[in-house]
């Protein structure tokens, strides 16, 4: 399976040059997974035409710039914003598999009506979360790792998106779209996860290698 990795873009503040990045772990967890992954450039004009042609199987909507159109956001990406809401766009009329990490996640729930709010205490730490309604999936995990700045309270999810795992704050860690192959998770399963790490390699493998 050849998976797209979606990029976070960083401007040189002195060039003004913006660059596409993307973490490099990314593709040890996929080659741990024996998958095959693709960057996704933020140039493209028609992303699904080119998804397409490179024959792309899944996609991975990763972390990094706020969604564009939160009230005081930073380092925002509107070309992002977009190249990501047309890949969405494609996965729901094709049901291409897409895992939402942290930005990716938000994305999914404000690409399908659902908002954002800001949150404390979820940048660069880790918290406990536990699954809803005994959902097997996360009965396993305690702690998350955590860098986000932006969450979403119960209220706010997509009427279409399901919670699986909450916060100790009661915001939603973990989702699924009700009909649609896609996952969200706040945290990083591609950092260091702490004692999660083994339970993420068997969730990425569960989800990918179910397709």
């Amino acid at each position: 399976m050849l998976v797209g990795l979606t990029q976070r873009i960083e401007v040189v503040a002195d060039s003004k040059e913006q660059r596409d990045c993307l973490d490099k772990n990314w593709f040890k967890r996929l080659d741990d997974l024996n998958l095959s992954g693709i960057p996704v450039p933020n140039s493209l004009k028609n992303p699904v035409n080119w998804a397409k042609l490179i024959g792309v199987e899944a996609l991975i909507l990763t972390g990094g710039n706020d969604l564009s159109h939160l009230h005081n956001a930073k380092n925002i990406a509107p070309k992002r914003d977009a190249i990501e809401n047309a890949l969405l766009t494609w996965s729901s009329e094709k049901h291409v598999p897409v895992l939402g990490v942290c930005r990716g996640m938000q994305l999914m729930n404000t690409f399908l009506g659902g908002s954002l709010s800001r949150v404390n205490g979820h940048v660069a730490n880790f918290h406990n979360i536990k699954p809803i309604d005994g959902d097997n999936t996360f009965k396993n995990y305690q702690k998350v790792n955590s860098y986000h700045e932006w969450g979403i309270n119960l209220k706010e999810l997509a009427t279409d998106l399901k919670p699986l795992a909450v916060a100790e704050d009661g915001t939603v860690e973990a989702c699924t779209h009700k009909s649609l192959p896609w996952l969200g998770l706040m945290w990083h399963p591609e950092r260091d996860n702490g004692d999660s790490k083994n339970l993420d390699t068997k969730l990425l493998k569960s989800f990918f290698l179910s397709f």
